[in-house]
Formats: structure tokens, C-alpha cells, sequence
């Protein structure tokens, strides 16, 4: 169930980007559900290739409900997923605007910020309402 529920949870992520975009009238909408989706890229990534180190990013979280990811991931990637995303993002030679977009080191515009907050909370409800990092974000 907590499976299905975090898939959802990551689905939901490009409606909520999309639906705040759209209220916000921006012109850039589908960018920035896409950018939320691609924002997962990173950390689908560490998942298929060191599940090892994911798991142990998972378990130190678990460990510390209300330890941010951002703060467990460099001590045990070397790098933030934030960071690895951006890169493979640069590697793949996707537009800046998209780069640019799920770069939350530099969550300064509206744009930046809203698929940053559809992200964070797509991924604190996949845990659940009671997430303690839900009330953070």
C-alpha cells in the first residue's frame, strides 16, 4: 500500500506544478510539470544503479523523521540528488529553462518555487498526511 501510495504521490507531482502554473497564468505551464517529473530523474537513477546507497539515504531518514534529504544525501552520494539532477540535466543538453526549473539551489523565482513545493509535497504525501516533513515545506 505505502508503495502504491508513493507512486501516486510522484504522479501527482507534474498536476500539482501544473495546476499552481496555471493559476499563477504562467506561460511556461507544461515546462514546469515536466520539470517537476524530471526533477525524479536523479534519485530513479541511484535507485537502479547503487540501490545500496539509496537504501542507506532511506534508512538514516527513517531513522530521523525530520532530517531533511537535501542534509542526509551528501554524506552518504557525495552530492545532494538536487545537484546530480541539474548535472545530468546539463549532460542530457536539456534547455536552461529546464535545468534552470528543477534547481531548487536557486528557488528565487515563482517558477523555481513552484515545482520545488509540487515536488516536496507529492513526495511528503506519498508518506503520508502525517509526514513530518510536511508541515516544513
Amino acid at each position: 500500500m505505502q508503495k502504491a501510495c508513493k507512486l501516486t504521490g510522484q504522479a501527482n507531482r507534474s498536476e500539482f506544478a501544473r495546476d499552481w502554473a496555471s493559476h499563477r497564468n504562467d506561460l511556461d505551464i507544461e515546462i514546469i510539470a515536466e520539470a517537476a517529473i524530471l526533477n525524479h530523474v536523479a534519485e530513479l537513477l541511484v535507485w537502479m544503479f547503487a540501490p545500496a546507497l539509496s537504501l542507506d539515504v532511506q534508512s538514516i531518514q527513517q531513522s530521523y523523521p525530520r532530517a531533511r534529504r537535501r542534509d542526509i544525501q551528501p554524506s552518504i552520494l557525495g552530492i545532494t540528488l538536487n545537484e546530480l539532477g541539474v548535472a545530468i540535466m546539463r549532460k542530457w543538453q536539456l534547455s536552461s529553462l529546464k535545468r534552470r526549473l528543477i534547481d531548487d539551489a536557486h528557488a528565487d523565482t515563482p517558477q523555481i518555487k513552484n515545482v520545488v513545493f509540487a515536488v516536496n509535497l507529492a513526495r511528503h504525501l506519498g508518506n503520508g498526511v502525517d509526514d513530518a516533513a510536511l508541515p516544513d515545506d
